[in-house]
């Protein structure tokens, strides 16, 4: 029997920006806000989540991975702003957006969507947007009382951060939370 392994693709966040970002997350816990809290640790950016896949299919992932970074130059970012999916009226899900080279950041997700799919991946049918998830509703969230928590917390600005590789993550899920382990990277510019 072939194994699967629960994976993703994605950008790593520094430490330090995700100190900042758990700094901003701990204001909203405080709210009381019935939100799964993501464990800053294993914050990330996604760019495409896989889902179940073949051990055996992942050398074919990691082509892809290569073949989409080799046409990028290093992207600059820092964690701005505070926003909600689908929106703050519904919220399920709570996140800090990225500022900075977005279009490149866009046009990145696009490749490895189109490439993804020949290999069976099915193509997102939304547009990419570029966030770090803070926590997920477990219930219904009251938009009031989330916009004066929003309002609480302030502006989040981080400095700025190089992305210059993109990771492929396994995802062990424990009820004590995800563990994400790296299985392969891609770096910008440098793959043959």
């Amino acid at each position: 029997m072939t194994r699967k392994l629960r994976t993703f693709i994605a950008v790593e966040i520094p430490e330090e920006v995700k100190q900042a970002v758990s700094r901003a997350q701990g204001g909203f816990k405080a709210s009381g806000l019935p939100f799964r809290w993501v464990n800053p640790k294993g914050m990330h950016l996604t760019l495409k989540f896989l889902g179940d896949v073949l051990q055996s299919d992942i050398d074919g992932v990691v082509q892809v991975m290569k073949e989409c970074t080799a046409g990028f130059a290093p992207m600059t970012f820092n964690v701005n702003g505070f926003g909600a999916f689908p929106n703050f009226s519904k919220a399920r899900v709570l996140w800090t957006g990225l500022a900075g080279d977005a279009a490149g950041l866009a046009k990145l997700a696009s490749c490895l969507e189109q490439g993804l799919e020949p290999l069976g991946f099915e193509a997102e049918n939304k547009r990419f947007s570029a966030h770090i998830t803070l926590g997920r509703a477990k219930g219904r969230i009251d938009p009031k009382a989330l916009l004066q928590a929003v309002e609480k917390a302030g502006s989040l600005e981080t400095q700025k951060f190089t992305v210059d590789r993109i990771i492929l993550f396994k995802s062990d899920l424990r009820p004590t939370g995800a563990v994400y382990t790296a299985l392969a990277h891609a770096s910008f510019g440098r793959n043959g």
